[in-house]
């Protein structure tokens, strides 16, 4: 995540749906500040207990509002989305990557890591193969499984040069999911 971002300790990193903040207080340590956003109030109080400090902020809210309403989108320069994508609906994940392209201009980067692919669902699911149904749908405990190229279609549609990449193969699930690196034109 740190070399696909090209994080730097000038940078200022929004990490959206950021759970319980253990992965922000990791990345916090190579940039200048680090503000996570995830819906859990639970996570967030979790976060803040744990994690919280003059670098590192955290805030209770869904992230496609948070991306609409944010004072200062300005102040960000990188952003972070990791293993939660899967979870938007279709609308919220083009809205998301349209905020981020129109409202927060200084962005140069965002990471959008673990996206697992539909077209490998079979290396995942070897015993039962849920139904195309339950794998398009956000609200299921396993998200929205996307191929590579409908995910492509979508950061292309809001504006994004899109770079995908396998997982490292030491990763449990390098085998079906991809990350992706979103770039301004």
């Amino acid at each position: 995540i740190k070399q696909r971002l090209g994080l730097k300790e000038h940078d200022y990193l929004l990490d959206l749906a950021c759970g319980n903040g253990a992965l922000s207080s990791l990345l916090s340590k190579y940039c200048k500040k680090l503000h996570g956003v995830d819906l859990s109030e639970f996570l967030i109080t979790v976060a803040k207990e744990n994690f919280a400090s003059s670098k590192l902020t955290f805030t209770c809210n869904d992230v496609v509002d948070y991306l609409s309403k944010v004072k200062n989108p300005d102040l960000f320069n990188k952003v972070l989305c990791y293993g939660s994508f899967s979870y938007l609906s279709e609308d919220a994940a083009c809205e998301f990557l349209r905020l981020i392209y129109q409202r927060f201009s200084n962005v140069s980067r965002v990471f959008l890591g673990n996206l697992p692919d539909l077209n490998l669902k079979d290396l995942f699911f070897t015993k039962s193969v849920p139904s195309n149904s339950d794998l398009i749908c956000n609200t299921t405990s396993i998200g929205i499984w996307r191929t590579e190229s409908e995910f492509i279609g979508i950061a292309k549609n809001a504006g994004w040069v899109v770079d995908v990449s396998r997982m490292q193969g030491k990763f449990y699930a390098s085998n079906y999911r991809y990350d992706v690196l979103l770039r301004r034109v």
